[in-house]
């Protein structure tokens, strides 16, 4: 069947390149564009079954924080993904808060957008690199009467916080694979996603930034 993404932006010339671009997420691919709120929001009524919708804030006749919020009332189940110029931390919260599955800055790699977007096909939520050091950056400030802000549950599945404890534990890829029955493959899809959205670079960081971060105990394993 293939993936069926349309893309929201006021830019033609943006909408070419990343149509490019989304490409490399499947073999077969389905792409509808728009310039303006309307005509996204006649092309989802149009297509129900839409695996995601990238949206920019200035696109024309979007109100910002109340056409996301309006997006994710009328069409829960089909993931908005903001794709904007801006940087600010304020903003990519108010654009969490308001039901998107994730948030894409402008200025990011096309790697790094892929990335990001197969962990949103996946089920799963994505936050910028800034904003989840800033939550890190936060946690000793936050943590009163022993709560932390738990945000990797904001990021990673089910699925992948059942393979980033499984990492904590110090568990080679081939012993996960066997005690969550699932494919080698699988589970390094799992492990690539669970790596960019917690901005890790090394295995042995692995263990670490979870403690850091709140999703495992200090004393895991």
């Amino acid at each position: 069947m293939g993936l069926n993404i349309l893309l929201a932006d006021k830019h033609a010339l943006f909408r070419d390149g990343m149509r490019y671009m989304l490409r490399q997420l499947d073999a077969e691919i389905n792409l509808l564009d728009a310039g303006n709120f309307a005509s996204m929001m006649k092309d989802v009524e149009s297509n129900p079954h839409m695996d995601l919708v990238l949206m920019d804030l200035t696109l024309p006749g979007c109100e910002g924080m109340k056409s996301v919020g309006f997006f994710q009332q009328r069409y829960p189940n089909i993931p908005l993904v903001i794709v904007s110029e801006s940087e600010q931390h304020n903003d990519i919260e108010q654009v969490m808060k308001s039901g998107a599955r994730g948030f894409i800055c402008k200025t990011s790699s096309g790697s790094s957008t892929l990335a990001a977007l197969r962990i949103i096909l996946c089920g799963g939520i994505y936050l910028p690199p800034q904003l989840l050091q800033r939550a890190e950056r936060n946690l000793d400030s936050t943590a009163m009467d022993g709560c932390k802000p738990n945000i990797g549950q904001r990021v990673l599945t089910g699925r992948q916080m059942e393979v980033l404890h499984y990492l904590a534990e110090g568990l080679p890829d081939k012993v996960i694979s066997k005690q969550m029955g699932l494919s080698s493959g699988t589970v390094k899809i799992h492990i690539a996603a669970i790596y960019r959205a917690l901005n890790i670079h090394k295995r042995v960081e692995v263990l670490h930034v979870a403690q850091r971060l709140g999703l495992v105990s200090q004393n895991f394993g």
